[in-house]
């Protein structure tokens, strides 16, 4: 998979923490009312806000207070909040709302504004609300600071102080502190004081505490002191300020190893610590974490991971008596939770909460609740991108209910009626091939799904034929498999599960690499309207006609686009498209490396490969090469897959492969080893080459994830631009160090051999 799907989502998101748009929920200060704001993607990219209001205590579901609305923040008597609200089409918010509890809608307290921040001192008479109006609407953009006074309406302009980034007001209203851009490129934190008439001050970085490479700041106030935490992209660490401008220190906490900077934040009410959420890359994915960091035994603790929604902001219940347990609400997959970590209450809101919801309760053994949950997953609007999820979790749900028909049709659906997901199919690729097998968690998924419905339900007929025929692909035989499914038809309760067979046969050939066989299944699969993605079966016969590059392939291609399920299909615009974005690109291409030759002549090694375009669609818009290079969010067009040997002239196999592009190869000095370069996924700056590898004649890895490489899992945080042999024990290399919002920096080093870091 090209990380350049996955990293545009997870780089607006980080952006999006530039003007701090992320924030954990807020309690009222007498513990009795929650407000909080829900993200969720939409579908062009970006992120919804919406702020919702909860009670820690009764039945009743979340209050909507607000859509296009975030930031919700409580007065200091507790009985109202402010919020920023009526988001506009460029993404500024242009009022800032009031709402009293109770009251059936919130009022507007300011209007005429541009923001996209705003932070209430919580100590400060008034109350006092810094604002942050944006010089564009895009995330991480600068920013003109101005004070406005709630209680007296009156508003001070910030603006002599110049841009800003990040800024963040001390609780009391008395300290401003704020990231500055100078003309040359090395961000500086500036302190202000707002009383005194002394002038902005830049206070970080110092000669005692270094960071050359950042790129800018964040910066979030303590409760109760004038204490600063910041960070930002470049940054190495997350910062501690303690002390007024003039006399400032700092503390640095190393962020842990393989995260990014902090997309959100929460300073404990004590201050003795903090709520940090990060995200974390893994190929083929992101996923967020967060993590308590105890500022005073300097020490990092994880919270909750791996999950695709995000999480985190933990803060404590203000009015907890003593001896009372410890009672937080944050934000979870689930959606609002409050109570202890081991069992919270949760509130969902969206689809997506739901389903995180349902899971949830299965792990409680609440086997009702996880099917009620799951159903109303299926019935929220707008609905889930992803049907592969839903299904996912119906199906547990139905499982646990024993209700096993229900189970077997929800899986069957999965494979034979939603073949196509969020993320497109799954390709099984036979081992020989050097192409990226698929995820080896799905398989065991499927594995186990197949195996607990053949034990539960005999009457379920079609499992055991899906069931051979998947392990029929995984191991490589998938002329058998093509068997198995013309068997399975057989079993077809109607035409829609035939529709179903035929597109399996479709990925199957083209797995076995035989693009026009495949687009004939497809054409078939098409022709069956009450197939639920007929049209999808039309978009890859249509692919796959073209790319097979045979006589009349256009005519063909242009056929299958002209059955009704084609044209009736709410994607038939985006599916015409199809015949230009592929023109010019073939199914498969052979091709041969330089020779690389030893000194003495005796030795020598090249790299054999093919390049593959293959069929791609999806029920989501994701960015897809096009003919010219470009990336364009479509749900239709190919992916470029490469399989790589290589070969030396003292083995008649293949030494190495590797599901990958490969680089120039060198030979040693001696002509006994081989170093190369694999392309991997580099966070967030898409595939590059970044990984280097050193093996000898006969295929023995010196250093380098060979099992990666095979799986094209490769990865790293570097791009490698050039090496060279210092001797048999040593490569010098040069290239680009590559930060979480894709910042580039030079370094030259010399390795020993031995894994690359």
């Amino acid at each position: 998979m090209n990380v350049f799907r996955l990293f545009l989502s997870a780089i607006a998101l980080l952006l999006l923490a530039g003007c701090q748009e992320f924030r954990g929920p807020v309690w009222s200060p007498d513990g009795q009312a929650i407000a909080y704001t829900v993200y969720t993607r939409n579908a062009k990219g970006g992120v919804d806000t919406d702020v919702y209001l909860a009670l820690p205590e009764g039945d009743d579901p979340p209050k909507l207070i607000a859509s296009g609305a975030t930031m919700p923040q409580w007065s200091n008597e507790g009985s109202f909040f402010y919020f920023l609200g009526e988001r506009d089409a460029q993404g500024f918010y242009t009022k800032i709302m009031k709402y009293k509890l109770g009251a059936e809608q919130p009022e507007v307290a300011l209007g005429g504004v541009h923001l996209t921040s705003m932070q209430l001192a919580a100590a400060s008479a008034g109350p006092l609300i810094l604002l942050s109006q944006g010089r564009d609407a895009q995330p991480g953009s600068a920013v003109h600071a101005e004070l406005w006074n709630a209680g007296e309406n009156k508003r001070t302009d910030l603006r002599a102080l110049g841009e800003m980034y990040g800024p963040a007001l001390s609780y009391n209203g008395k300290v401003l502190v704020y990231g500055t851009k100078p003309a040359d490129g090395h961000a500086v934190l500036m302190g202000y004081e707002l009383a005194g008439g002394a002038e902005a001050k830049a206070i970080f970085p110092t000669p005692e505490s270094q960071e050359t490479d950042a790129d800018g700041f964040v910066v979030h106030a303590f409760p109760n002191s004038e204490r600063f935490l910041f960070y930002g992209p470049g940054l190495t660490g997350v910062w501690a300020m303690q002390g007024r401008p003039n006399a400032a220190r700092f503390m640095k906490f190393a962020i842990p190893e393989g995260l990014t900077c902090p997309i959100m934040a929460r300073v404990a009410e004590d201050g003795n610590s903090a709520a940090l959420t990060m995200l974390r890359a893994a190929p083929g994915k992101m996923f967020f974490e967060s993590y308590k960091l105890d500022l005073v035994q300097r020490k990092w603790s994880r919270l909750e991971s791996d999950t695709s929604e995000l999480i985190g902001g933990p803060v404590l219940d203000p009015k907890l008596k003593k001896g009372d347990p410890a009672r937080y609400a944050w934000l979870s997959p689930a959606g609002l939770a409050i109570g202890d970590a081991a069992k919270p209450r949760v509130l969902p809101v969206t689809p997506a909460q739901h389903l995180s919801a349902s899971l949830q309760a299965l792990k409680n053994n609440d086997a009702p609740k996880a099917l009620e949950l799951a159903l109303k997953a299926q019935d929220l609007k707008p609905p889930l991108e992803n049907p592969e999820a839903l299904n996912q979790a119906l199906y547990a749900a139905y499982f646990a209910n024993k209700n096993f028909d229900r189970a077997t049709d929800i899986f069957e659906q999965s494979w034979l009626l939603e073949p196509i997901t969020s993320t497109g199919p799954h390709y099984i690729f036979p081992p020989d091939s050097s192409l990226p097998p698929p995820p080896a968690e799905w398989i065991a998924s499927q594995i186990k799904m197949m195996d607990e419905l053949v034990a539960a339900n005999p009457d379920a007929r079609m499992i055991p034929v899906l069931k051979d025929a998947m392990l029929a692909r995984i191991k490589g035989q998938h002329r058998r498999a093509m068997e198995i499914y013309q068997r399975a038809i057989d079993l077809c309760p109607d035409k829609a599960r035939v529709g179903g067979v035929r597109f399996q046969q479709g990925l199957c050939d083209l797995e076995m690499g035989d693009a026009n066989q495949a687009a004939e299944m497809f054409e078939q699969a098409a022709g069956i309207e009450d197939f639920p993605q007929a049209d999808f079966a039309a978009a890859y016969g249509a692919m796959a006609y073209a790319l097979a590059g045979r006589a009349e392939a256009a005519n063909k291609a242009s056929r299958v686009l002209q059955l009704p399920a084609a044209k009736k299909s709410p994607l038939a615009a985006e599916m015409a498209q199809i015949p230009m974005a592929i023109k010019g690109r073939v199914f498969k291409t052979h091709g041969q490396s330089k020779e690389a030759v030893s000194a003495d002549g005796q030795s020598s090694a090249w790299v054999e490969f093919d390049d593959y375009w293959i069929p791609f669609g999806a029920t989501k818009a994701t960015p897809l090469e096009q003919a010219d290079g470009t990336f364009v969010p479509k749900r239709f067009g190919v992916n470029h897959l490469t399989a790589s040997a290589i070969f030396s002239n003292k083995q008649a196999t293949p030494i190495f492969s590797a599901a990958r592009p490969l680089n120039e190869l060198k030979l040693s000095p001696s002509g006994n080893l081989l170093a190369f370069e694999v392309s991997g996924e580099v966070f967030p700056v898409g595939d590059q080459f970044c990984e280097l590898f050193v093996i000898d004649l006969q295929g023995k890895v010196h250093y380098g994830n060979a099992q990666a490489a095979v799986q094209g899992k490769t990865k790293g945080r570097h791009i490698i631009n050039d090496f060279t042999w210092n001797s048999d024990s040593e490569l010098k290399i040069s290239g680009l160090e590559v930060d979480d919002f894709g910042a580039q920096r030079p370094f030259e080093k010399t390795q020993p051999l031995g894994r690359l870091k």
